[in-house]
């Protein structure tokens, strides 16, 4: 056999490759020529190329990838006769995050996990990445992922075209995505995902559940397809609560549990409009010092009895009570429509003196940056342009309709009349 420097046989795949933050990308290429070849991967992100320190195989596999990693990424080869000899430049691109992930970002989860890997996870082992980079799930064996999730295609503007989501099946065992502890020690949380259910729930199935000796807490199902929740150690005024909130079967929802020391509220939002259900009652600090499961509850001991049986996307806890309007802006982003307004809001009252004061506020949800102009019986105000209108020593001439219009990235939405009189 000839001896001979490393030979390119097959350049680098992909040649040119879109991701978005948070997600993963594998290159690789082939060489020939004496053996052993050494390999080392270079990335030049802006300022020249550099190596990729332990990037020494013939492939190259990037994980969390985050707008800096865009750039070229070439591969080097070496044996005892010559070298280095470099591949072709791949071209990764890292696009902006979809408004819904973006959004979530900004709302400062403690885990938030978009399932939307595409690889096997036949060995169980598969890493289901934590956009924040603190908590790491692994897909079980028996859960299936690049399922098409919410997309625009779909009618849900706020995700990208080719997002994918994770598929559960009830009565499998190894049907879910296990999360390390959280040890979150506090009872204000919160826990949002977007669900398809395929098929009514079974009873007290999990969607995000964490469950010890000692405590249990969560979003789940309870019975006949019905959003519940599990807090204050399993109490059965928490998982017996109804909340009278039905997802339908075979269409995305979102859906949240907010947990407050006052109350447990929880959310309901798709094209039929948005629904909530409060449980007032105390709420005392959960530890989650148990691995937590996304689309099942170890309380059925392994059978896959409390697995979901759906699909499941974008599944973010927050160690902290997101408002109304913090939540309802999550799902806007999400189907990324026009901005939704509310009938505006008048401080003290809509009915005054000669010489009283108001103040008009709107509550605008979708995607932000928002822009107000408000308008009275049909009239531009100048210079009227925030989320609340103040007036001062009312006469009868400011008596009429008020009224704001919102608009944002996606489009314009009229805000409802207040009358002033």
């Amino acid at each position: 056999v000839t001896a001979s420097a490393p030979i390119l046989v097959s350049d680098i795949t992909p040649n040119s490759a879109l991701a978005y933050p948070g997600g993963g990308m594998t290159f690789s290429a082939a060489f020939v020529g004496t053996l052993p070849i050494s390999y080392q991967w270079q990335a030049d992100t802006g300022g020249g190329a550099t190596n990729i320190p332990y990037a020494t195989n013939s492939s190259l596999t990037l994980g969390n990838l985050q707008p800096v990693n865009s750039g070229s990424y070439t591969l080097l080869a070496s044996n005892s006769i010559g070298g280095p000899v470099s591949s072709g430049a791949a071209q990764l691109t890292v696009l902006p995050l979809p408004a819904f992930a973006n959004a979530m970002m900004q709302d400062n989860p403690v885990g938030y996990w978009r399932l939307n890997e595409t690889n096997s996870i036949a060995g169980g082992n598969l890493t289901a990445v934590d956009m924040t980079g603190n908590y790491n799930g692994v897909y079980g064996s028996a859960a299936v992922d690049g399922i098409a999730g919410p997309e625009p295609a779909s009618g849900f503007l706020g995700f990208e075209p080719s997002n994918t989501a994770a598929q559960f099946t009830n009565g499998g065992t190894n049907s879910f995505v296990t999360i390390p502890p959280l040890n979150l020690n506090t009872n204000t949380v919160t826990i949002a995902t977007w669900i398809y259910p395929i098929g009514t729930p079974g009873s007290y199935c999990g969607l995000a559940s964490c469950r010890s000796e000692a405590e249990a807490s969560g979003l789940d199902f309870t019975l006949n397809g019905q959003l519940g929740y599990t807090w204050n150690q399993g109490a059965p005024n928490t998982w017996r609560w109804d909340s009278f909130l039905f997802p339908p079967l075979n269409q995305w929802s979102f859906v949240a549990l907010v947990i407050s020391p006052a109350s447990a509220i929880i959310y309901l939002c798709n094209t039929n409009g948005v629904q909530s259900a409060t449980n007032a009652i105390a709420h005392t600090a959960e530890a989650f010092n148990a691995t937590m499961l996304i689309g099942g509850d170890t309380a059925d001991g392994g059978n896959g009895d409390r697995t979901f049986n759906g699909i499941m996307d974008e599944v973010a806890v927050f160690n902290s009570s997101l408002n109304q309007e913090q939540v309802l802006n999550l799902y806007f982003n999400g189907v990324a429509a026009p901005p939704n307004a509310t009938a505006p809001t008048a401080s003290p009252s809509t009915n005054l003196f000669v010489g009283d004061s108001v103040v008009l506020s709107e509550l605008a949800l979708g995607v932000f940056p928002f822009q107000y102009q408000w308008e009275t019986n049909g009239v531009v105000l100048p210079g009227a342009t925030n989320n609340s209108l103040a007036l001062a020593n009312l006469t009868l001439a400011d008596s009429g309709n008020y009224s704001v219009i919102i608009s944002d990235s996606l489009g314009v939405g009229a805000g409802l009349c207040a009358h002033q009189s």
